[in-house]
């Protein structure tokens, strides 16, 4: 990985892996109002002592914290999601074991309305179906303001119990379910109430940006971003062009006359739209603000002003003691485009810390992947060339195609050998008729591979179980499978422990 590999590190104000120089970043101690509202949403949904006691641990000033995040899915979204909150709590472990207290904190994105993302969850149950489970919510509107109705619940658990899965793993989830709906207020709080439920245990301390009590502790950045609202818009089009001209594809762009805002309109559930700046007004859609009315809607309305990826960790980082934050690829692409965003703000940039991928290895395609020597992340990787390989390995073709490709090889190194001695300039016709034999022959392969599977129907059915459990829909499973998926097939405490004793890096692997 570019990041790890350190072809990134003047976008980011600690190189990867330092979590030494992490420790020493100049940090607050938590905020008294954050701490007791975390104390109070814990008590709501009935968390484990653990967390209780790393609450009290974050009332020292000493006190540091990992966070991750993620946006409240319906069943906890993609696996990934889990995956993250493991890697921050082993992670926290590492660094508590050194003497100072280190606390890990999912904050839950609940102030993204983002409904395609979190509307829908994929279990993919013991007959290998792929279930889409999906309910009905409100568009552009934030999930931490979409009440929790009933009738998504209801549906929830209804199709549950359409999944072919242990029926008392079956109704352990379903209990889990309905007692965090029970205490939940809205969409994102029932995603809190999981989580504890899941993982409190380890002490993971579950964080929702638009509770009542935390939204005031926000209003600091959010002013003085509205005071100067393309300070940081500017830093990120420089980040951007930066990226470009080092060869990487910036994640972030800024539109004309948009801001790092969101804000609320009016209405019962109130619609979040982005804030704009022509220079000297704030506007969205006909509405118009001077900066100062903004300030005070900030003031006397918290919450209602929100903001956008390009400032989000910002206004987190300048409210938490964090010291590190565990993102995926897809985050780590925008966050390097935010250095100059931190800076504008005073606030120091953590330490950026990639998740632990974790692959779910079910006993089918163990034996599918040891029967044909395989390695699962040759499947993941190009899943339709590793069959190809396996088949003409199958049915002997491999190694005529190997030979063939070998005397294509030496062939044309003795001719491009004999040209240079008659005439230079021809060096580049020889390759070019190089690459056009070899074309010629990955098309008969291609060919003769496509022969083979229509007569190989049980290699056929086999690459296609394999790409059911580890590319469903085409995507790595952990970007799409729900962690619940295994939870019903296995049991929750048997996949929680497994998942409990992954690294906090790099990719791992789960076996059932």
């Amino acid at each position: 990985m570019s990041y790890l590999r350190g072809d990134l590190a003047p976008f980011f104000e600690l190189s990867a892996g330092s979590l030494d120089e992490a420790l020493d970043l100049p940090r607050g101690g938590m905020p008294e109002g954050i701490r007791r509202a975390l104390e109070r949403s814990a008590r709501r949904h009935a968390a484990p002592q653990a967390v209780f006691e790393n609450l009290n641990l974050l009332a020292q000033p000493s006190t540091r914290v990992i966070v991750t995040g993620q946006q409240p899915g319906l069943l906890l979204g993609p696996s990934y999601a889990l995956s993250k909150a493991m890697t921050a709590i082993r992670l926290a472990e590492s660094l508590a074991s050194l003497g100072r207290p280190v606390i890990p904190v999912f904050w839950v994105a609940s102030q993204d309305h983002d409904r395609a993302e979190v509307d829908h969850a994929y279990l993919l149950d013991f007959d290998e179906r792929l279930h889409r489970i999906g309910v009905d919510l409100p568009s552009e509107v934030a999930s931490g303001r979409m009440p929790l109705c009933g009738s998504a619940v209801d549906a929830t658990l209804a199709a549950l119990r359409e999944v072919r899965a242990p029926r008392p793993f079956v109704r352990e989830v379903s209990n889990l379910l309905e007692a965090s709906a029970a205490v939940s207020r809205t969409f994102a709080d029932w995603f809190v109430g999981q989580m504890y439920a899941l993982v409190g245990r380890l002490g993971l301390v579950v964080l929702d940006p638009l509770d009542d009590e935390i939204v005031p502790h926000f209003s600091e950045v959010l002013v003085s971003e509205i005071r100067e609202p393309c300070a940081s818009v500017a830093a990120i089009r420089r980040a951007a062009e930066e990226l470009r001209a080092r060869g990487f594809a910036p994640q972030l762009g800024r539109g004309a006359q948009a801001t790092n805002l969101f804000i609320e309109d009016r209405s019962d559930l109130p619609r979040r739209v982005l804030l704009r700046f022509d220079g000297s007004s704030f506007f969205h859609d006909n509405r118009f603000f001077t900066e100062e009315e903004l300030c005070a809607l900030i003031r006397d309305r918290p919450g209602i002003i929100t903001p956008a990826a390009g400032l989000r960790p910002i206004t987190q980082d300048a409210v938490l003691p964090n010291i590190a934050t565990v993102v995926g690829p897809g985050e780590l692409r925008y966050i390097a485009q935010l250095r100059g965003v931190y800076e504008h703000h005073g606030v120091a940039m953590p330490l950026i810390w990639p998740r632990a991928s974790v692959t779910v290895l079910e006993a089918p395609v163990r034996r599918i992947l040891s029967r044909h020597g395989l390695d699962y992340r040759s499947i993941l990787s190009d899943s339709e060339e590793e069959f190809g390989r396996v088949v003409l390995r199958l049915h002997g073709y491999r190694s005529a195609f190997d030979e063939v490709g070998a005397i294509l090889e030496q062939g044309f190194r003795g001719l491009l050998d004999q040209v240079l001695g008659i005439d230079p300039t021809l060096v580049r016709s020889v390759r070019h008729a190089e690459r056009t034999h070899r074309r010629v022959l990955d098309h008969l392969r291609a060919k003769v591979i496509r022969a083979a599977v229509e007569r190989d129907e049980i290699m056929r059915r086999q690459f296609e179980r394999l790409k059911r459990h580890l590319l469903p829909l085409g995507y790595p499973q952990e970007r799409v499978i729900s962690p619940y998926s295994f939870m019903l097939k296995f049991g929750a405490s048997s996949y929680l422990r497994a998942l409990e004793a992954i690294d906090p890096s790099g990719e791992q692997v789960i076996e059932f």
